[in-house]
């Protein structure tokens, strides 16, 4: 907790002794509950701020945890692996999982499988959220995790650089805007060209397309990125090679 200057207002809540590596995930609304991810076994715990405790949520293999303006009584977690980061007989199957931060105990209140391993996700207005799949897909699914719409919604296939199409591309790191209209999605694969996607205006086909810029180079990872208010500076953390950097870009009006 900050007060307006910066400093810290309360002791800190110390990690669980168990937990390696630690990865904050996110922050619920209101700022209570923190989704901390012990890295060595993708292990999640939710820190409670408020009376100080942490709970151990019975899952594994976490890539994220969203938490949802509409919903801040929940926690949506994405569950996936890949050869490349755990053992071929360890085999779990990729899905979000949607838990209620005052019935843990319970395990998970809904679950749906997914065709694809997700990589980021976010809350949109009324509930739900649209999933980011590495196959370049986007899904969006109600608060019970029903999905919604006719169809799984893929991104659009236009080329990024080099003959490289989306659909070979994977949904790094996404965003929207707190009006929910707006979707920003990162978007690279191994040492091919990193670009950033625009979307805005969901319609009945899905999200249009507004505007699409490439990052120079070709051994750029992008591991987060964070929309100004005003959708006019978009902030990215970058590993280039050796370097790791944030940078400033400024988002032009589509003509």
């Amino acid at each position: 907790e900050l007060s307006p200057r910066g400093e810290q207002l309360q002791e800190p809540l110390r990690l669980p002794s168990d937990s390696e590596l630690p990865a904050a995930l996110d922050l619920s609304p209101g700022g209570r509950w923190v989704a901390l991810r012990a890295n060595h076994a993708a292990e999640v715990w939710l820190g409670d701020l408020k009376d100080r405790r942490w709970v151990k949520l019975e899952t594994r293999h976490v890539n994220a945890a969203v938490f949802s303006p509409s919903a801040p009584h929940q926690v949506l977690l994405l569950v996936g692996t890949s050869s490349l980061n755990f053992k071929n007989d360890d085999v779990v199957k990729s899905a979000c999982e949607l838990w209620d931060l005052d019935q843990v105990s319970a395990g998970c209140a809904a679950r749906l499988l997914l065709p694809g391993r997700p990589n980021v996700a976010e809350p949109v207005e009324g509930g739900g959220w649209l999933i980011g799949l590495r196959t370049g897909e986007i899904l969006q699914v109600d608060r019970d995790l029903v999905r919604v719409g006719p169809a799984w919604w893929p991104l659009e296939r236009q080329a990024v650089g080099g003959g490289l199409g989306f659909e070979e591309g994977i949904p790094v790191s996404g965003l929207a805007t707190p009006e929910r209209n707006h979707l920003i999605v990162t978007s690279g694969h191994d040492d091919r060209p990193q670009a950033c996607f625009s979307w805005h205006t969901r319609s009945a086909r899905g999200w249009a397309r507004s505007e699409r810029f490439e990052l120079p180079g070709r051994t750029l990872s992008i591991f987060s990125c964070q929309l100004s208010p005003d959708r006019s500076t978009l902030a990215l953390v970058i590993r280039d090679g050796s370097e790791s950097r944030c940078e400033l870009w400024r988002l032009r009006r589509p003509r």
